[in-house]
């Protein structure tokens, strides 16, 4: 099947002429052709086959023609979709789109023989046959297509033979000037200079009669050298690359580029990012401002297998481009030939894949008037009047629209859920997504999630491949331009474990100074081969990251790492808990300088800007010491769930190490995590595992802590005298080891029992006992429990004043610390006092603020002591439908956690 637009209207089946019926449904497959392969709305439809005077039945007529026209044209896919229709078809099966692609390749090789191919599929005007608005449109729009081509043609080969048709066209299109300076120079060449000179005042004069304007300096440049009968000057040369068809996104970035054009603008990003098709997009958006040509030249900075072009080079390219065949040896010489050549012209220049600013300083034009629109990898900032785009990694949305352009909307939108995660796994650089979509693209046979799944091995880079393109090779082009020193850097930060990064640790993967490091660190940013979130933090993109992990293999450089984390983790928590020294494992010591940490805030700072790379170690023995070390830091924060994963494969490291005491600190630590999920049964069980090794090894101090740990689980099941024996027991430990807060902690919770045995004076004498004693201790919040039991106790007493002082002092004290867990106990404690105290509207506020928390942190039992509160709070003012919602939620809270609070409450709705 082969369509005609370019003349009368034609359709041919197997050479055969085929019936397209009457004026409007050819103009209904015109306009499918004209957006073949593209959905066109059924409302565009209508508005260009009918323009404004569409008839009542026209829906009915469209799907009419339609029909028709798929009868007429077997094999031709009319496909109703998304609330239009798409017309199927080979584009070289539609001599529009044929001239359009061999177009693209004639500019693109500079081939006379493609431009004349293209021009030979014009039979006339184009749609000759079919007169409506938006078809008079798209008509003008083609003409000036053809003029293009036929211009670019020229540029190429220009002769005396091609002044009939130059001087038709130059009178159907009086105003263009490179029209009118080809058809000068071609009535030159044949002798014909009053013609040539002759055509020069047509144009001025027409030029200043319908557009109040003179001729421009290039053509005023031809006249001139005409009239010094100075020999040919060559035509302008338009050289821009092919668009890329499937450019997607950059929406905001073209609109800043497009803001202000002129004068030179730098584009810089990754490998694989994007830059060039930008630029391309870029200048072939702004050609028209730019009559006097457009050049495009690659300086082959990161080309495998070439090597970066010399100024001298580049402006030899150049300078033969404009025309130039007398070129200078010398590099200034030829620089300033270059700056002169270009005085007076509006051209565009496009250097692509610049090696730095040294490579494009010397090519930058004299003038203003022309745009020099650079891309690099490395960041110019050299150019001191450039604008400067670094261009990022696709926004997630254009990455998935990208990905759908290349393997089509309909495998896209059957698994939405592994699109995403191949875009994520390709770390949305286009390079990538559109080698994975490539991928996928000729496998028909394999779903999104088999590639997910491919990507998602050690190997993955393996997966981003086709041809000669690959997104590994484009990472070691970059890698290779590095020095050593840098390439060493490089290398071993493959070996950083979690997203982000300092100074601190690269200094200890290299084994060298801070300032080496952030000079090294800096380097790699400039080459965008390492990103910065934010200041002083940096990161790699994930594939980036495979790359450099591929490369790196220095295991002194991973245990000069780990003992850095190790000793810094130490230093922090000394500071958060240093009463808890007993607690911690004993680790090495760096031989790299740590971040400097005076105070709890700033170690609280650096452990959570840490946490993740802490928490993504792959190695048994540092995760038995993390464990031991960092604990408590992840209980007070409420990170109980990375907490769990923590201790868990510390407790699997130390047994396979034989570690016995670290094995108990794990277990111990593991046990608390528990707990503080609502797992008591489990929590109980690991206590006493933990119990049972710190006997056997003699760590009394542990020993005085699984017995407290122990103690809190029997106390949640209100088995009073078992707890209050375990903690006599630690509580004298911690006298006779003269460990205050190991004492601390046993009185508190000794208190307890005693107010829920109804003994409240000996209650308030432990709170107070243990409250001096935390008083000579570090850190503030361990008065906080003491603070916080009192007032409990004395809301109970219905000493209202009293206890919220106190429980003020305790929520401050969480504050301060950023003790999270903490800080939801006291909220949950100002809740039910301010109930007791009939202030119901200041509890639920309070409560909501507990479950919000509880919610974030795991931290179940609270959250259903919220809960709780808030169906109270919700009864006291009347609103029983409320109050019972949210008993519901605190009884099934209750009963998945198996505490006895679930036969009380389950009682009061019974009753209720």
């Amino acid at each position: 099947m082969e369509f005609r637009l370019l003349g009368e209207i034609e359709a041919r089946l197997n050479g055969e002429p085929v019936d397209l019926g009457h004026a409007r449904q050819r103009c209904v497959l015109v306009t499918l052709l004209v957006e073949a392969n593209q959905v066109v709305q059924v409302d565009q439809l209508l508005d260009r086959v009918w323009d404004e005077r569409v008839p009542i039945r026209a829906r009915e007529s469209l799907y009419s023609y339609i029909s028709r026209l798929r009868q007429a044209l077997p094999g031709v896919g009319f496909t109703r979709r998304s609330g239009g229709y798409v017309l199927t078809v080979d584009p070289d099966d539609v001599d529009l789109h044929r001239f359009r692609r061999l177009v693209d390749q004639a500019r693109e090789a500079g081939d006379v023989r493609l431009f004349d191919g293209a021009l030979a599929l014009w039979r006339g005007e184009a749609f000759a046959d079919l007169d409506t608005p938006w078809l008079a449109g798209v008509r003008e729009t083609l003409n000036r297509e053809r003029l293009a081509a036929e211009l670019d043609r020229n540029d190429l080969e220009l002769n005396v033979d091609q002044v009939p048709q130059l001087t038709a066209r130059a009178a159907e299109f009086p105003l263009d000037e490179r029209l009118a300076g080809q058809l000068m120079l071609a009535l030159h060449q044949s002798g014909r200079q009053s013609g040539a000179l002759a055509v020069y005042d047509e144009t001025r004069r027409a030029l200043a009669a319908q557009l109040g304007i003179d001729p421009s300096p290039e053509l005023t440049k031809i006249r001139q050298e005409i009239l010094t009968n100075s020999g040919a000057v060559p035509a302008a040369r338009f050289e821009l690359p092919r668009d890329v068809s499937q450019f997607t996104g950059r929406g905001t970035e073209l609109r800043y580029l497009l803001a202000d054009p002129d004068g030179v603008t730098a584009i810089d990003g990754m490998a694989g990012v994007g830059k060039t098709a930008l630029a391309v997009r870029l200048a072939h958006q702004l050609a028209p401002q730019y009559p006097d040509g457009q050049l495009f030249l690659d300086l082959h900075a990161y080309t495998p297998g070439s090597t970066p072009l010399t100024p001298a080079a580049a402006l030899d390219k150049l300078l033969r481009a404009i025309g130039v065949s007398a070129i200078p040896d010398d590099v200034d010489e030829r620089a300033a030939l270059w700056r002169t050549r270009l005085s007076g012209r509006r051209m565009l220049i496009v250097l692509d894949n610049a090696a730095d600013t040294a490579q494009v300083r010397p090519l930058l034009p004299g003038t203003s008037a022309c745009f020099v629109l650079i891309t690099s990898r490395q960041r110019l900032a050299g150019l001191d009047d450039a604008r400067v785009l670094s261009l990022d990694v696709l926004a997630p949305r254009d990455a998935v629209a990208l990905f759908g352009r290349i393997i089509g909307d309909e495998r896209r939108l059957a698994e939405p859920g592994a699109v995403e995660e191949v875009l994520r796994l390709c770390g949305y650089l286009p390079l990538a997504i559109r080698l994975a979509a490539a991928r996928l693209r000729h496998r028909p046979r394999w779903m999104v999630a088999h590639l997910a799944g491919r990507l998602r091995d050690q190997r993955k880079l393996a997966e981003l491949q086709a041809e000669d393109r690959s997104v590994a090779t484009a990472f070691s082009l970059s890698y290779e331009h590095l020095d050593a020193a840098h390439q060493r850097m490089f290398r071993l930060l493959g070996l950083i474990p979690g997203p982000d990064f300092d100074v601190h640790p690269a200094a200890a993967l290299g084994d060298i100074s801070l300032p080496e490091a952030d000079r090294l660190l800096e380097g790699l940013l400039d080459v965008h081969l390492l990103q910065q979130p934010s200041p002083g933090r940096y990161r790699m993109h994930d594939l980036l990251r495979a790359y450099a992990a591929q490369l790196a293999s220095d295991e002194s450089a991973t245990v000069r790492l780990h003992d850095y984390y190790l000793h810094a983790a130490a230093v922090a928590m000394n500071l958060i808990a240093p009463q808890e020294r007993h607690r911690r494992a004993t680790v090495p010591p760096s031989t790299t300088p740590i971040p400097t940490l005076t105070c709890y805030d700033d170690a609280t700072d650096w452990l959570e800007s840490e946490r993740t790379n802490l928490l993504a170690v792959q190695d048994g023995r540092f995760t038995s010491l993390l464990s031991a070390l960092i604990w408590r830091f992840l209980y007070i924060r409420g990170h109980h769930d990375e907490a769990l994963t923590l201790h868990n494969r510390a407790v699997a490291a130390a047994r396979a190490s034989g570690e016995r005491v670290l094995e108990g600190q794990a277990l111990s630590n593991l046990g608390m995590c528990l707990e503080r999920l609502g797992r008591f049964s489990e929590a109980v069980e690991h206590h006493e595992q933990a119990l049972a090794i710190f006997r056997d090894t003699g760590a009394r101090q542990l020993e005085g802590h699984a017995l407290i740990s122990i103690g809190v689980t029997h106390s949640w099941f209100r088995r009073q005298d078992t707890a209050m024996s375990l903690y006599r027991q630690a509580a004298q430990i911690g006298r006779e080891t003269q460990t205050g807060v190991l004492e601390v902690f046993a009185l508190d919770n000794l208190g307890i029992e005693l107010a829920e045995l109804g003994d409240y004076e000996a209650a308030i004498h432990h709170y107070q006992h243990a409250l001096d004693i935390a008083r000579t201790e570090e850190p503030p919040y361990l008065q906080g429990h003491a603070l916080d039991n009192l007032g409990r106790l004395l809301a109970r007493l219905g000493r209202f004043e009293q206890a919220r002082d106190h429980l003020m002092q305790a929520l401050e004290l969480a504050h301060r610390s950023a003790n999270r867990t903490f800080e939801i106990e006291v909220l949950n404690s100002l809740g039910e006092t301010a109930r007791i105290a009939s202030d119901p509207a200041e509890a639920l506020t309070l409560h909501h603020k507990a479950v919000a928390l509880s919610e974030e942190t795991g931290s179940r039992s609270e959250l259903a002591r919220a809960h709780n509160g808030l169906g109270q709070a919700h009864h006291d003012l009347g609103d029983g439908s409320a109050a019972r919602t949210h008993w519901e939620t605190a009884l099934a809270l209750y009963k998945d956690l198996g505490l006895p609070d679930a036969d009380e409450l389950s009682a009061a709705l019974h009753e209720d």
